[in-house]
């Protein structure tokens, strides 16, 4: 992740599960997201035009009110769609949080599409950790959690709960931050392993499951949980703590100890 320059976020919403089915894409969003910046926009937000056939009719997005036949009718035409596509992604880095689905849909209509770079979902699984025993999919490659839903994943890392809309758009933009905080997740565990390496403190920016945001310094002393926790010495309330590292919002080495700087005041 940390040679991506610029990374291309999509979802889609489908008539169904299965394209070999018969089953379509019914709207795509696509976001771009400087991975050194953070900053992201919207480059691509389209209903797909489809013929209305009974299986679009009684599909759950339609049945649901999330999408409106009207807006089917209305949509932009398949092949101008699918050029479009292709013209962001081919040859580019891209990713989705339900790779698998998403990926199985945009086949179906270009088969020489290039492969994703990584999946979210499957990324966010060891970080959110959630007992495959509580419901739904587990990960063939950790049997120990299930695959996160695009909710749960946001709800982890963002204090601002949200419900899901069943809109690529908005889905979209929710996959994007995500893929935010993973960028940073992975950025803040390097750096730190480097410094409990060398033994030096360290200054954090912090946020709690509360949002309360705060400064603190502190001597790192081991990665846990899968690397995703930050054991460390906390100088302000002298005792060991445990630190979420997707919590960090900044990381810095103090050249001079703590200890040091305190016996300096």
């Amino acid at each position: 992740m940390e040679n991506i320059q610029t990374l291309y976020v999509l979802d889609v919403e489908t008539s169904g599960f299965y394209p070999y089915k018969g089953d379509v894409i019914l709207e795509i969003s696509i976001y771009q997201l400087n991975c050194k910046t953070y900053q992201y926009k919207k480059v691509f937000d389209t209903v797909i035009r489809q013929e209305i056939t009974d299986k679009i009719k009684n599909c759950w997005l339609v049945e649901q009110g999330y999408i409106t036949i009207e807006e089917i009718e209305r949509g932009m035409d398949q092949e101008k769609a699918k050029k479009k596509i292709h013209e962001l992604l081919q040859g580019n880095d891209w990713t989705s949080f339900h790779i698998d689905f998403d990926y199985s849909f945009l086949k179906s209509i270009l088969p020489t599409l290039t492969d994703p770079a990584f999946c979210l979902m499957k990324k966010m699984t060891n970080i959110t950790r959630i007992p495959k025993r509580t419901y739904g999919y587990s990960s063939s490659f950790n049997d120990s959690f299930k695959w996160p839903s695009l909710l749960e994943a946001y709800n982890y890392l963002y204090p601002d709960a949200l419900e899901e809309k069943h809109r690529s758009d908005y889905d979209t933009e929710l996959a994007t931050k995500i893929a935010i905080k993973l960028l940073q997740f992975n950025l803040f565990t390097q750096a730190i392993s480097i410094s409990i390496t060398k033994n030096v403190d360290i200054k954090l920016t912090y946020h709690d499951k509360n949002n309360k945001q705060y400064d603190i310094i502190v001597k790192p002393k081991k990665l846990i949980r899968g690397s995703t926790i930050l054991e460390a010495y906390n100088y302000h309330k002298e005792k060991d703590q445990a630190y979420n590292l997707t919590r960090i919002i900044n990381f810095k080495e103090l050249s001079t100890p703590y200890q040091t700087l305190k016996e300096r005041n």
